[in-house]
């Protein structure tokens, strides 16, 4: 089993609540093969402080739809640290506005923001797209959890 903490700052979409983060979190482990009991941090901000975040630790002054930050490297993504000091992995900064963005163009905002959510988990589970081979795993990974956590 695994614990979500959720910062919504000031913003909410319909149908995310603590019990759906932690079944997104739940379904995302078991179908990357990490059942294991680890923890993250989510929070929805907006896009001053998502421009902050990404021009601070990626040194890009422009705002971005999610950012990951790991608690550790996952060096191999086929094996989780399981100490007890590592459980948790990290925290997933999603921005209210790009997923705003991201529901206009064709998904609706529990989709969008859903969608986002996997991206960011993945990453703290030592997934990349840095190579077309990487990409192609991630995304293959990203389409299968989404379609069965909306089913």
């Amino acid at each position: 089993m695994g614990r979500v903490y959720f910062g919504l700052e000031q913003y909410s979409f319909e149908g995310v609540d603590q019990e759906y983060l932690e079944f997104v979190f739940k379904v995302a482990k078991f179908l990357a093969g990490r059942d294991e009991r680890h923890e993250i941090g989510v929070a929805v901000v907006g896009s001053e402080a998502m421009r902050r975040l990404n021009r601070q630790y990626r040194g890009t002054d422009a705002t971005t739809n999610v950012l990951s930050f790991a608690y550790h490297e996952v060096r191999d993504p086929g094996r989780l640290a399981s100490s007890e000091e590592e459980f948790y992995l990290g925290d997933i900064y999603l921005c209210y506005d790009e997923v705003l963005k991201e529901a206009r163009a064709g998904r609706d905002e529990k989709e969008a923001f859903t969608y986002l959510l996997i991206h960011g988990i993945l990453h703290l589970l030592g997934f990349h797209h840095r190579t077309a081979q990487e990409a192609e795993t991630m995304e293959g990974l990203e389409e299968k959890i989404l379609s069965t956590v909306l089913q």
